[in-house]
């Protein structure tokens, strides 16, 4: 991402008050950015908030703004909302530059191609809606729909670009994942594999390769699917969790993150499917994971209208750095040392990175996890209609130790905290393969709630 567009540690955020919000995570004393940065008034880690006009729904109905993807030039946003438009912004000021009609129901998932193409003209857009269609978009041709695809019998819950862009993959609440060819896909002749669950799956991410697929399903297991073969590969079944409802793998591949119906956030091993970590705080069910492109921090959004940034302790960043580093080095053209080739009617697992292959025994090592700060984002929730986006993250690392105070969040957020504890009390060591974060952090902001006084 150029530093002409954004700032190094910059992330976006879209919510049910048709909102979308630019943070920024570094402070101007530690900050390398060459140009002058602007903050609010109000909240000094928020650059820019916009409001978005949306067309009016039915009284009664869901309204606000679902999902959101950053272009991978990181020049423009896509933004989804519950009437099925999609609202295309620039990113350096968010001013609208189009806005498109796509779907009759909510849009579900927004996703880029995976990298910025060689030919700008490769760049799609797909989009995910309620209402069973797939669209892909050409934001070349001012984002001129380019093929629809309606194979699915149930609400798309997420769709992604998987094999550098030649597969397109999408979950539904059908209980299905399917996998299509890019190309014959804007050839109007989208007929690919077709798999079944047991369950319906909630969402989906890709790893670093484009080679593998991992879903989460309400049968409380994570699935490994292989992009080339259609085939699952690895079933992962989470004990002592609720059913995940997130599921975001950091940028090097090796490590899962999680969000649960028990409102608890946890880190798993990709290859090995081992509880590292887990993190508590959110009061209401958290909506969108994601981790920073240093692989220094792990961001939440919830529908308690609070944003959490947890910083990652070093025995979790320094392997995926290492395996940043292995994948830059690889030659493009030789398949990963860690993937072995797959036998005729097999699928190849993914198996651990070289830099990995001697820490198995240090699992429990790994499992420190500080959460660093909280940013309640005024007083409108962040619900399932909410998302995040990385845009970038490679700025300075501070070490400073914060100490996180409960009494210093709102009112409400105290009551639901404590509501919330006693209703779902904190798994016992028993049988859990994890190791629970330490209460670190600070207040960055808050807004003032009537509620409050």
């Amino acid at each position: 991402m150029p530093d002409t567009v954004t700032p190094p540690g910059t992330f976006v955020t879209c919510a049910a008050d048709n909102t979308i919000r630019v943070w920024n995570l570094e402070s101007d004393k530690h900050s390398q950015a060459k140009q002058q940065v602007t903050r609010s008034l109000y909240c000094r880690e928020m650059l820019v908030c916009e409001h978005v006009e949306v067309a009016r729904q039915e009284e009664g109905a869901v309204s606000g703004l679902r999902c959101l993807a950053v272009s991978p030039d990181g020049v423009q946003l896509a933004c989804g909302d519950h009437a099925g438009s999609i609202h295309v912004r620039a990113l350096s000021d968010l001013q609208p530059v189009q806005t498109i009609p796509a779907h009759d129901g909510e849009v579900m998932k927004l996703n880029f191609t995976a990298s910025h193409p060689i030919d700008s003209n490769e760049c799609l857009l797909a989009s995910a809606g309620r209402d069973r269609v797939v669209h892909l978009l050409q934001p070349s041709d001012n984002y001129a729909r380019r093929s629809s695809v309606s194979d699915h019998t149930g609400a798309v819950t997420s769709v992604h670009f998987a094999l550098e862009n030649q597969k397109l993959l999408s979950c539904s609440t059908d209980k299905s994942i399917r996998f299509r060819d890019v190309d014959k896909c804007l050839q109007n002749s989208p007929a690919g594999g077709l798999r079944s669950t047991n369950s319906t799956i909630y969402d989906m991410d890709v790893d670093a390769t484009h080679k593998y697929v991992v879903t989460a399903n309400q049968d409380k297991r994570l699935n490994v699917w292989s992009a080339s073969s259609s085939k699952s590969v690895r079933t992962y079944r989470l004990r002592n969790s609720g059913e995940p409802y997130k599921v975001q793998l950091d940028p090097a591949g090796i490590f899962v993150a999680t969000s649960s119906s028990d409102k608890l956030l946890r880190i798993y091993d990709f290859f090995s499917g081992e509880c590292l970590a887990k993190a508590g705080g959110h009061s209401e069910q958290i909506t969108r994971l994601i981790f920073t492109r240093d692989c220094r921090r792990l961001i939440s959004v919830s529908a308690d209208g609070c944003i959490f940034v947890h910083k990652l302790s070093s025995a979790l960043t320094k392997p995926m750095l290492q395996r940043l580093a292995e994948l830059q080095t690889r030659p493009p053209d030789k398949p990963a040392k860690h993937v072995p080739a797959a036998a005729p009617e097999q699928s190849a697992e993914p198996e651990p990175p070289m830099s990995m292959r001697s820490r198995a025994g240090e699992s429990s090592a790994i499992a420190e996890s500080v959460s660093e700060s909280v940013m309640t984002v005024g007083t409108s929730a962040l619900d399932d209609q909410d998302d995040c986006s990385v845009v970038l993250s490679d700025g300075d690392e501070s070490e400073t130790s914060f100490q996180y105070k409960s009494a210093l969040l709102p009112g409400w957020a105290r009551a639901a905290n404590q509501a919330s504890a006693a209703l779902h009390p904190q798994p016992g060591a028993a049988g859990e393969q994890s190791k629970p974060v330490r209460p670190q952090g600070c207040l960055l902001y808050t807004s003032p709630s009537p509620r409050d006084s």
